[in-house]
């Protein structure tokens, strides 16, 4: 199995094509130290890359786009804030 930071880098080409405002060996470097199942926030993303949050979430739907990340939507405790350990891929509609 490919670690995280393999499979990311063979978007690089991709990247800097689109001309992130990114370093990109930064960005492979952070990434690479987590696994398929951790989830990771754009406030992580943006804290480490130094980058607005505009360019943060460009980066991360282009990512999203190429299936190399999935969105979620992390579910928290509402009392305590602590993470559930549950998510949802998408926003279920009430009817």
């Amino acid at each position: 199995m490919k670690k995280t930071k393999d499979i990311f880098g063979e978007i690089v080409p991709e990247l800097k094509k689109q001309k992130f405002n990114i370093d990109i060996d930064e960005f492979l470097d952070f990434i690479g130290h987590y696994d398929f199942t951790y989830l990771i926030s754009p406030s992580e993303v943006q804290g480490k890359l130094k980058i607005s949050i505009v360019d943060t979430y460009k980066l991360l739907e282009f990512l999203a786009q190429h299936k190399y990340l999935e969105p979620v939507i992390p579910v928290y405790c509402p009392y305590c804030n602590a993470y559930s350990g549950y998510y949802y891929d998408t926003i279920g509609a009430r009817i």
